[in-house]
């Protein structure tokens, strides 16, 4: 997949380690630091800040490969 190469590879590997300790792919995703949680009713959202216990190497790295991965594709148009 372009944007992750094997050292984006290798540390979601060890940074995660277990992935099964996550009961569901949004437990993973907050772990992760890619979103905060949203809470909504009728018409009002309301989202959360990400949570202080984010893996925050993790999340670097993960959008580093996604800008990259964006960067890419506009050199290539």
């Amino acid at each position: 997949m372009p944007g992750v190469g094997s050292i984006t590879a290798l540390t979601w590997a060890l940074e995660i380690g277990d992935y099964t300790r996550f009961g569901s792919n949004k437990q993973a995703i907050s772990y992760c630091g890619l979103c905060a949680d949203e809470k909504s009713s009728a018409d009002k959202v309301m989202r959360t800040p990400l949570s202080k216990q984010r893996n925050k190497h993790i999340q670097r790295v993960l959008i580093e490969a996604a800008s990259w991965r964006r960067e890419s594709r506009r050199n290539w148009r």
